[in-house]
Parts: C-alpha cells; sequence; structure tokens
C-alpha cells in the first residue's frame, strides 16, 4: 500500500512540475 500511495505522491508531483513549466512557457 505504502509503495502504491508513493506512485501517486511521485505522480502529482510530475504533473505539478509540468504544469508549472507549461505557465512558464506560457508567461514570458
Amino acid at each position: 500500500m505504502k509503495r502504491y500511495l508513493r506512485w501517486i505522491v511521485a505522480a502529482e508531483f510530475l504533473f505539478a512540475a509540468g504544469n508549472l513549466h507549461a505557465v512558464e512557457v506560457e508567461v514570458p
């Protein structure tokens, strides 16, 4: 179960990082 939760946290972190990167690219 811990491994599954850890995977979710990692996925959310990557998703958030992708959104931040998209915002940086969108706003010069």
